[in-house]
C-alpha cells in the first residue's frame, strides 16, 4: 500500500518538505518540541516521585520514540535537513531512554534506521554498504548513520541543484538561438520590399517591438 509522500516521489503524490510538515502537521511527533519524562525522583515542583510513576514517564517516552519512528517512515527525506530534523527529534528522546537503561542500544540503532522511508532504504542501501561497506541496523551506531545519510541527501541535493543550472543554461542559450534567428529573418526580410511598401512597415515594426 503506497503512502503519502513529502517534496517530489518522508509514494505516488508531491513530496512535501519536512518544513512544511513541521508547520503544517501541529500533531505530528516533528511538529513540537518532545518532552522529556521529570528526572526520576523529582516531579517539576521538585517533590518526590515514586518508582511506579517514572517507570510509567519512561513508557511514555518510549512509546513516543516509537511513534516518531513510525511517523517519519511514512515520508520520504527531501535533503539532509530533513535527516536532521529526524535524528534531532530522535537523539532526544533515545538518549533519555537510553540513560535510565529503558532501551539497548541495538534497539535505538535498528529503530533509526527504521524511521526512514522504504524508498530511502533503497537509495541508501548501495551507497552505505558499497561505498562505506556499512550494514545499517542494531549493530552499527544511529550516530554514525546519521553522518552518513546527511553527508548522502547533501550531496544528492546540490546535484540536483547543479543540473537543474545546467538545464536552465541550455534552455536559456537555446532561446537566444531562436531569437537571434527571428531577428536575422526580419532584417532580411525588409531588405526586400520598399520603404514605402506596406509590408516593410510591417517588418519593421516587429523588428523594434
Amino acid at each position: 500500500m503506497a503512502a503519502p509522500v513529502r517534496l517530489a516521489s518522508f509514494h505516488q503524490v508531491p513530496v512535501l518538505s519536512l518544513d512544511l510538515k513541521l508547520s503544517d502537521l501541529g500533531s505530528s511527533p516533528l511538529a513540537t518540541p518532545l518532552p522529556s519524562a521529570p528526572c526520576p525522583g523529582r516531579d517539576s515542583h521538585g517533590n518526590n516521585n515514586t518508582h511506579d510513576q517514572m517507570q510509567a514517564n519512561l513508557q511514555l517516552d518510549k512509546q513516543k520514540l516509537y511513534g516518531l519512528v513510525d511517523w517519519s517512515s511514512k515520508w520520504l527525506m527531501e535533503d539532509e535537513i530533513d535527516v536532521a530534523h529526524y535524528y534531532e527529534s530522535f537523539q532526544t528522546l533515545a538518549d533519555h531512554l537510553y540513560f535510565f537503561h529503558y532501551i539497548s542500544k541495538k534497539e535505538c540503532n535498528k529503530l533509526f534506521w527504521q524511521g526512514f522511508h522504504c524508498k530511502d532504504h533503497a537509495a541508501l542501501t548501495p551507497y552505505l554498504t558499497n561505498q562505506h561497506h556499512v550494514c545499517p541496523g542494531a549493530d552499527f551506531d544511529f550516530c554514525e548513520l546519521f553522518g552518513l545519510t546527511y553527508n548522502f541527501f547533501s550531496h544528492r541535493r546540490l546535484t540536483a541543484e547543479a543540473e537543474a543550472k545546467a538545464k536552465a543554461k541550455v534552455e536559456a542559450a537555446q532561446q537566444q538561438r531562436e531569437d537571434d534567428q527571428e531577428l536575422e529573418r526580419l532584417i532580411t526580410g525588409m531588405w526586400d520590399w520598399s520603404r514605402d511598401d506596406p509590408t516593410y512597415a510591417v517588418l519593421y515594426r516587429q523588428y523594434t517591438r
